[in-house]
């Protein structure tokens, strides 16, 4: 006989599991696989405020560049989101003593899913343009992130949903902005999931890194699922836990994180061309903003809702009743963007920070406004004529996510043995770690197209830069001399001992690089100008066993010799500044028989 009252009861726990299911969604992802989604996360997504992400562009100008790069704001947030559901999880289970609460899953989940819901058009771009046009508003996507929320909780009448309270909400503006001082009675490790500020290692970063080299068809060097395993935290006080640490086999894989954001940075993010695009935009969106009040819509959230990179279309198509002169000029230079008439640009160097050279310290400080305004005043010291308004300058500095300070000396580490997490320093990582983690890079561009404007420019550029390099000033005027030996004969065994005089290397030089100081990307360098200039780049180079050992030399054209073309990412495209030891410039020493 059946017993009805049993099967009834697992019919009732069947249809309960059945529909707390039915409570979730999953979506498919490319990168992480599907990503599952609770009620209240769902409720958030299905806002207007959160599904204009749609329309961003996670890398802003960038896809005009690299076509593939076109993923945008609202696949990112979901993918942040879920890693750090995934982290919150892995240490539940790893340490269940840690005590991980509904509430903590509930305001880590909203600061992730929402950490970006306040960036504007074109994402940073837009954060560059409310900075110079209303200089006096403390504005930043951070905070209009948390504006937005506060929005759209209340529009939509979400409060108090999946027990939703101002103070969850309180905390997830915190953890978006990685700021616990006011939140010390939290777990200390919540802050470090979203946004960390202490070694700047977070599921923001390794979502986007992952995200990005896969849309730029990049290889990158993160495992974050290799990271994400080995993260713990350790008591510090009897009711609070340290931040994140990870195991010490991770280290090297920690340090790939930070490289590869720096690799990104150096061969994507900054690419000329991109930033040659990116000052085009800021010019228009400065030109249209008079007519169309861009700056102001930040201060009226339905209009701010509106606001996403349709608004390029919204200037072309602007009828412009009372022919407004910057409104025409906006609409001019998008239809130069369309047309793929960019700016040029004219040079671009790299600068590193170094206590033997404090004029170029000072350079790296400046802003670009500076800059462009040091380099107008030296073409009129010089005689040289720059139209007004021609000058464009991009700076930069690249680092990995600490400015000058190695990120993993901050990171925190442990391991079977010891029983409190610690940290490690460089040698114990590897060797091969460089002892420099930020450089600054300047580049300059012209409003024009024109070949003469563009070399009157880079001139100016050159002196510029030049009045800041003392130690290069200073080098020139002497001639060093040392002994030089020529390798051993292949038929004699002799050695030929010559006492040549080393030329002095300058600033510019083409083919060799100079120890601290810069770096040019001048591809436009004529013949009669450094052949004017008495650069020994292009002297006639010695027949071997006469006054030099036989080294290699560069062509007098720098799209001849050792293979170095207009298209190469070598000899015209970088023109060297620093001189570095090789096997072919660095003096054998010499050798004696012993027979």
């Amino acid at each position: 006989m059946v017993d009805t009252t049993s099967q009834n009861k697992r019919q009732l726990i069947s249809q309960e599991s059945m529909f707390r299911q039915s409570r979730h969604k999953h979506v498919s992802d490319p990168i992480h696989g599907l990503i599952k989604l609770p009620r209240l996360t769902q409720s958030v997504i299905d806002t207007p405020h959160f599904q204009r992400l749609r329309d961003l562009a996670q890398l802003g100008c960038t896809s005009y560049v690299y076509p593939s790069a076109n993923h945008t704001r609202f696949s990112h947030s979901l993918g942040v989101y879920h890693l750090a559901n995934k982290m919150l999880n892995g240490i539940d289970e790893r340490q269940p003593e840690v005590e991980i609460n509904e509430r903590d899953r509930r305001c880590v989940g909203l600061a992730a899913l929402t950490h970006d819901l306040g960036h504007g058009p074109f994402s940073h771009l837009f954060d560059t343009f409310m900075h110079r046009q209303r200089p006096d508003l403390p504005w930043s996507h951070e905070a209009q992130s948390g504006v937005l929320l506060d929005d759209l909780l209340t529009e939509h009448q979400l409060w108090g949903k999946d027990g939703l309270v101002e103070e969850d909400v309180r905390l997830a503006k915190a953890l978006i902005r990685g700021d616990f001082r006011q939140h010390t009675q939290e777990k200390r490790f919540i802050f470090d999931i979203v946004a960390n500020q202490t070694n700047s290692l977070d599921v923001d970063k390794l979502d986007y890194l992952e995200r990005d080299s896969y849309s730029l068809n990049i290889d990158a060097a993160t495992s974050t699922e290799r990271l994400l395993s080995q993260v713990r935290v350790f008591p510090t006080t009897p009711d609070n836990w340290s931040g994140l640490c990870y195991h010490c086999k991770t280290a090297f894989d920690v340090f790939e994180v930070y490289h590869t954001r720096f690799s990104l940075f150096k061969r994507v993010y900054t690419n000329t061309v991109v930033k040659a695009i990116d000052a085009m935009m800021l010019d228009a969106f400065q030109a249209a903003d008079h007519t169309m009040r861009i700056s102001q819509c930040v201060d009226d959230i339905p209009t701010y809702i509106q606001m996403t990179d349709t608004l390029l279309r919204d200037i072309e198509r602007h009828p412009n009743p009372e022919g407004d002169k910057g409104m025409v000029r906006a609409q001019k230079i998008i239809n130069d963007i369309r047309c793929r008439r960019l700016y040029s640009t004219t040079n671009e160097i790299v600068i590193c920070k170094s206590h033997k050279t404090p004029g170029l310290n000072k350079l790296i400080c400046m802003t670009e406004e500076e800059i462009v305004d040091g380099v107008q005043r030296t073409a009129i010291a010089n005689g040289i004529t720059i139209p007004a308004d021609c000058v464009v300058v991009k700076k930069g500095k690249l680092d990995m996510s600490m400015k000058d300070v190695n990120p993993v000396d901050c990171i925190l580490f442990w391991d079977n043995i010891n029983p409190e997490p610690y940290k490690m320093v460089r040698e114990q990582i590897s060797a091969t770690i460089p002892g420099q983690y930020v450089e600054c890079v300047i580049q300059v561009m012209a409003r024009t197209r024109r070949p003469d404007v563009k070399d009157r420019i880079n001139r100016a550029f050159k002196l510029f830069v030049g009045s800041y390099d003392r130690r290069a000033i200073e080098d020139n005027q002497s001639t060093p001399k040392m002994k030089r030996t020529e390798p051993t004969s292949r038929w004699t065994g002799a050695t030929h001992t010559t006492g040549a005089r080393s030329t002095p290397v300058r600033l510019f030089q083409p083919n060799r690089i100079k120890p601290d100081t810069v770096m040019f990307n001048d591809k436009r360098a004529r013949l009669e100008e450094l052949e004017e200039a008495g650069s020994p780049a292009f002297e006639d180079p010695p027949m071997p066993g006469e006054d030099e050992p036989a080294t290699p030399t560069m062509s007098p054209n720098p799209g001849e010799g050792r293979g170095f073309g207009q298209g190469s990412t070598h000899g015209s495209r970088v023109g060297c500044a620093v001189y570095l030891p090789s096997a072919f410039n660095t003096p054998r020493p010499t050798q004696e028989r012993t027979d």
